[in-house]
């Protein structure tokens, strides 16, 4: 991931452009592991959700 230029590089070497990326790291979010997620995240429960 390239945020400077907005890009990442997927397994097969494209490289893709984005306007907004979401890192998704699983499938739970603990919002309690760590200071700041509530004032500083959004959490998906859905695909609804990101509408």
């Amino acid at each position: 991931m390239d945020a400077d230029a907005e890009t990442v590089r997927i397994d097969d070497h494209r490289v893709l452009h984005y306007d907004a990326l979401v890192c998704s790291l699983g499938s739970v979010a603990d919002t309690t592991a760590i200071p700041g997620p509530e004032d500083h995240a959004d959490t998906l429960d859905s695909a609804q959700d990101t509408w």
